[in-house]
């Protein structure tokens, strides 16, 4: 059953990965803990699956396999790297005319450049 459109994507994220017996309870309440923390400190706040990889509980095909079942995969700016998990093929990037393409393994992996035009996707 598809989440609620209201529901945050971490938690979204998070229950998918709990549903799938990719983590248990205390793994995904400590992954959440971990990013409650890194909000609160100010700094960059990275996606719950990065986290999750980061600590070991998930590999970054595991991400992708949650990712997928929510109908998104993710995307990397091939110039300044950013990542974005996106549903459908309608990535924006912050800096215009940047080459995107399907990121190769998830959170981590080197950029690889190839891919569709910012200007080439509709909008």
């Amino acid at each position: 059953m598809p989440p609620s459109a209201g529901t945050p994507p971490d938690s979204q994220f998070g229950r998918l990965a709990l549903q799938l017996g990719l983590v248990t309870a205390e793994q995904l309440q400590d992954a959440e803990a971990l990013l409650a923390d890194i909000r609160a400190s100010g700094g960059p706040v990275p996606r719950l699956g990065e986290v999750m990889v980061e600590m070991g509980v998930l590999t970054p095909g595991q991400v992708e396999q949650v990712l997928a079942r929510q109908d998104k995969t993710i995307l990397a700016c091939a110039a300044c790297g950013a990542r974005f998990n996106v549903a459908g093929l309608r990535p924006r990037c912050p800096r215009p005319l940047q080459a995107m393409r399907r990121h190769p393994r998830g959170p981590g992996a080197p950029p690889q450049p190839q891919g569709v035009r910012h200007g080439a996707h509709r909008r």
